[in-house]
């Protein structure tokens, strides 16, 4: 895919200091604008640019002999590249004085980026089975794993070596339970662990980690199977995360929420939606909060690409439910409106074994 900005011509200047450009080099100095490009993790080569010129003088025909690429700063996000400053230099006879609408389309390549969402209960379990193959052989540039059970150092050294991808890991202080691990191709902008709020983050349940033109958010939802108290937690849960999401998207932020939210959404979302009617996972208050998230500016992706179709991310172990088709669709990736023309494809794969959850993939470009 390519991101297509057209900008016009803002300065032509000679090499003389007269005005007098005939027969001499003539310089094009260009402002483009990119949209929230970040300056430690995206490059543009010289080749990855391209460029037409719209001449309305028939009798100038530019001839490119080089192109000099500058990226700088603005004063207010200081991280970010905003603008990138082309200049291209032309042979030309030109006459100043008049005002010339040049107007240039620029382009640049845009890569895709492949995000795979996966509640692997049990990393260490995982490992054992190698159920960690098929993600490999997918090759993402991003993985989100939740309930993972375990710490860095409880991973043999054999095991670590598998994981094949740099890794930052959220446990639970509580041994064996939660935590969340996101792994990444290429070193992330910025990385959080959890809330900010010891409620919330003594379980290990969110990694938050920058990247060109996204926030992702790899998140652990509680459960509220155990109870009321642990419905009211959920709850809170969701209410604290929201409040952290509405901040970076007033601040311009484009996010994808990721993750088990332990919530199937609407009816279509899960096999057995009235008897389910009083079970947590879609109690009507879990489901107004997934509602309130999509009210907030973000869009459930998968459902908006395919509001019809029929699958699920979650089948309980008991009772041979994924061999009957009885399941839930609790994984999701939520993506701010803005993000939504990115967007590929979103992919259940719910073939892959290994875990009572499956794999879901995102694909921006």
């Amino acid at each position: 895919m390519q991101a297509q900005h057209f900008i016009y011509a803002l300065r032509l200047g000679g090499d003389d200091d007269d005005g007098d450009v005939f027969g001499f080099l003539v310089r094009f100095e260009l402002l483009v604008y990119f949209p929230t490009v970040h300056v430690r993790h995206h490059q543009i080569e010289q080749d990855e640019i391209g460029f037409v010129v719209v001449d309305h003088l028939q009798p100038f025909h530019a001839a490119v002999r080089a192109l000099d690429l500058k990226a700088f700063a603005t004063q207010n996000q200081p991280h970010e590249i905003n603008h990138f400053g082309f200049v291209f230099h032309a042979q030309d006879t030109l006459e100043f004085g008049v005002h010339y609408d040049y107007r240039k389309e620029v382009y640049h390549k845009v890569r895709s980026v492949k995000i795979i969402t996966w509640n692997i209960n049990g990393l260490r379990a995982a490992l054992r089975k190698n159920a960690l193959a098929w993600v490999w052989d997918q090759d993402p540039d991003l993985l989100c794993l939740q309930e993972v059970k375990a710490r860095p150092d409880q991973l043999t050294d054999e095991q670590k070596k598998s994981l094949r991808l740099p890794y930052i890991w959220n446990p639970a202080e509580r041994p064996g339970y939660s935590g969340v691990t996101t792994f990444h191709k290429e070193e992330p902008l910025e990385i959080q662990l959890g809330m900010n709020d010891p409620r919330f983050d003594v379980e290990g349940r969110l990694i938050s980690t920058l990247h060109a033109g996204f926030r992702l958010f790899n998140v652990y939802f509680p459960s509220g199977t155990r109870g009321k108290t642990r419905v009211d937690y959920k709850l809170e849960f969701y209410a604290r995360l929201l409040k952290l999401c509405d901040r970076r998207h007033k601040r311009g932020e484009n996010l994808i929420v990721t993750g088990d939210f332990n919530t199937a959404h609407q009816p279509i979302d899960l096999r057995n939606p009235k008897s389910n009617q009083k079970t947590s996972g879609f109690l009507p208050e879990e489901r107004a909060w997934v509602q309130k998230y999509l009210d907030h500016g973000f869009v459930d992706i998968y459902r908006r690409l395919y509001p019809d179709r029929v699958q699920y991310t979650w089948w309980t172990n008991i009772l041979n439910s994924r061999q009957r088709g009885v399941g839930w669709r609790i994984d999701y990736f939520l993506v701010s409106e803005a993000l939504v023309s990115r967007v590929k494809d979103a992919v259940i794969h719910d073939g892959v074994l290994g875990s009572d959850h499956c794999p879901v993939e995102l694909v921006l470009e």
